[in-house]
This record gives structure tokens, C-alpha cells and sequence, in this order.
């Protein structure tokens, strides 16, 4: 099992994880996790490693938004304010998500994890 197929199950399973938990700040949390995990396996099939530095996560969606296609574009503008409203959640005392928004980010998620799946394939 490679690498990158290690990443896809881990980001497979944290969707899993966020799609059935009924607290919402559960799901955003293990929806963007699943999300990184499935563009560190994007880019490591271009070649590319991410290294866990201050300002990884922005590197990595910087990186993936420059690869990306067109149609996966929005998606990823997405996922960069669900980081920003992370960052809000760990360094301001917290964040409040609706269910509305997680089937939003769900939707996203599944799209792009299963354009990924394809594409390394």
C-alpha cells in the first residue's frame, strides 16, 4: 500500500466519520481533515511533499489551486475559508456551523476526493 493510497483511506474515513456525526462542529472538523488528506495525495502524485511548517495548510491549498482544474477551482476557494474558519475555532474561542453549510462542504468534499480517486488511478 503506497503512500498516497494510506492518505485517500485516512481522507475516505474521515468523511465517513463526518458524514454520520450529528454534532456539526464534529463534521466541519473531520471534513477538513479529509480535505487535506486528499490534497496531501493529490500533490504527492505530482511529486510534491508537504512539510509541517507554520502556514502548510495555505501552502497546500496555494499549491493544489495552481493544479487543480478548472471545474475543482471553487471548491478549493471553499476549503480555504472552511482553514481560515478553523483557525477562527482554535485561536478565537470558537466557531459556529450550520447543518446547511456542512452538506455544502460534505458535497465538496465527495466531489473532489472522488476526482482525486480517478485521477491517481
Amino acid at each position: 500500500k503506497t503512500e498516497i493510497d494510506s492518505f485517500i483511506q485516512s481522507s475516505k474515513r474521515d468523511i465517513k466519520i463526518a458524514r454520520e456525526s450529528k454534532e456539526e462542529i464534529v463534521s466541519f472538523m473531520f471534513i477538513y481533515n479529509g480535505i487535506i488528506k486528499a490534497l496531501i495525495a493529490f500533490i504527492a502524485f505530482y511529486g510534491y511533499k508537504l512539510r509541517s511548517v507554520p502556514g502548510h495548510h495555505k501552502v497546500l491549498f496555494d499549491t493544489v489551486f495552481e493544479f487543480i482544474g478548472n471545474e475543482y477551482k471553487d471548491s478549493i476557494v471553499l476549503f480555504q475559508d472552511m482553514r481560515q474558519r478553523r483557525n477562527s475555532d482554535i485561536y478565537q474561542g470558537g466557531i459556529q456551523v450550520t447543518r446547511t453549510e456542512i452538506m455544502e462542504y460534505q458535497k465538496h468534499a465527495n466531489s473532489l476526493i472522488k476526482y482525486i480517486i480517478q485521477l491517481i488511478q
